[in-house]
C-alpha cells in the first residue's frame, strides 16, 4: 500500500477479515477450497500471493490431514480455474517440511525433497502450479519469528508459563526467518522478476532447538525445564511431534544469488524484532 499499490483480499468471512485489518483493502468472500473465483474477480489484478490453507496446528487425525492437504489443494485449483493472462506474477507459500527430517544435512534449493506426511502436502501442494503461466515464486518457509500467530506464538505462551525445555535431544535445526525479512521477500519477489521459481525463505544462520530454547528462555525472562523426551512428545502430540523433532538445516541459496539483505541476520536480532514487550 505504501508503495501505491490496491490490495484485494479473498476471505471466507468479509466481516471478520474487515474487522481484523489493520489496512484498508478490497474484499472478495469466497471459500477458495469449495469455489474458485469468477474471471470478473481479476479484473485489474497483475500479481496475486497465496497463503491458503488448513493450519497444520492441532493433532492430526486422519480428517485434519485431509483438510491439511485437500484445503491447499482445492484452493490452488480453484484459484487458478479462470486466472487470465492478464496476471503476470504469482507467488506462493511453500514449506521447509517438504524436505523431510534430514538431520545435520545443509539443504538448499536444488536438494532432493524428503519423505513424510508434511512433505507430500507440500510436493503436492507446488505441483499444482506446474502448468500455470504466469512467472512463479515458490517460497519455502522456515519458522517464522513472530508472536503474531504461528508456532513461535504458541511457544511463547508456553515458555511465560515456565513451561519451556529443550526437545528431544535438543540437536535438531530449526531454520527461520523474520516476518520483517519474510514481509521483503515477498515484495522483492512481486516486484523483481529475477525473482523466479524455489526459493528458501530462511536466514544463513540456522539454530538447533537447544540453543533456540536458551536464547528464548533468556528473552522472557523464564526458566528452563528439563528436556522433553521425544518418545513423550510422540504420545503426547502424536505424527504432528514431527513438527518439533525433524532436523531442517535450510540455506537461502537463491537470496544470497539475488543479493538480498537481510534485515535480522540472527536470531535473536529477529526476536527482538518478533516479540513485542
Amino acid at each position: 500500500m505504501k508503495a501505491g499499490h490496491t490490495l484485494v483480499l479473498v476471505t471466507r468471512n468479509c466481516n471478520k477479515a474487515e474487522a481484523a485489518l489493520g489496512f484498508k483493502a478490497q474484499l472478495i468472500e469466497c471459500d477458495l477450497s469449495t469455489t474458485p473465483l469468477s474471471a470478473e474477480n481479476f479484473k485489474g489484478i497483475d500479481v496475486i500471493i497465496n497463503l491458503a490453507g488448513e493450519s497444520i496446528d492441532g493433532r492430526w487425525t486422519l480428517s485434519k490431514k485431509n483438510k491439511i492437504l485437500s484445503s491447499r489443494i482445492l484452493s490452488v485449483r480453484n484459484l487458478l480455474a479462470n486466472c487470465p493472462a492478464s496476471v503476470r506474477t504469482i507467488v506462493t507459500a511453500s514449506a521447509q517440511g517438504i524436505y523431510g527430517d534430514r538431520g545435520d544435512e545443509q539443504l538448499d534449493e536444488s536438494s532432493t525433497l524428503g519423505e513424510g506426511f508434511l512433505a507430500d502436502v507440500c510436493k503436492a501442494w507446488e505441483s499444482e502450479f506446474s502448468n500455470c503461466r504466469q512467472r512463479l515464486v515458490i517460497l519455502r518457509l522456515g519458522m517464522v519469528i513472530s508472536d503474531q500467530g504461528g508456532a513461535l506464538k504458541k511457544l511463547i505462551s508456553l515458555f511465560k508459563k515456565n513451561l519451556g525445555a529443550v526437545l528431544g535431544k535438543g540437536n535438531q535445526w530449526i531454520s527461520y526467518i523474520s516476518l520483517n525479512d519474510l514481509t521483503q521477500i515477498f515484495i522483492e519477489a512481486l516486484q523483481n522478476e529475477k525473482y523466479n521459481g524455489i526459493i528458501n525463505a530462511v536466514t544463513n544462520n540456522p539454530l538447533t532447538n537447544k540453543e533456540f530454547t536458551k536464547i528464548l528462555c533468556k528473552k522472557l525472562d523464564v526458566w528452563c525445564l528439563p528436556p522433553v523426551p521425544s518418545i513423550v512428545l510422540r504420545i503426547a502430540l502424536g505424527e504432528m511431534s514431527q513438527l518439533v523433532l525433524c532436523s531442517l538445516k535450510l540455506a537461502p541459496s537463491k537470496l544470497n544469488e539475488l543479493g538480498y539483505k537481510f534485515q535480522d541476520t540472527d536470531f535473536e536480532a529477529a526476536l527482538c524484532r518478533g516479540i513485542r514487550q
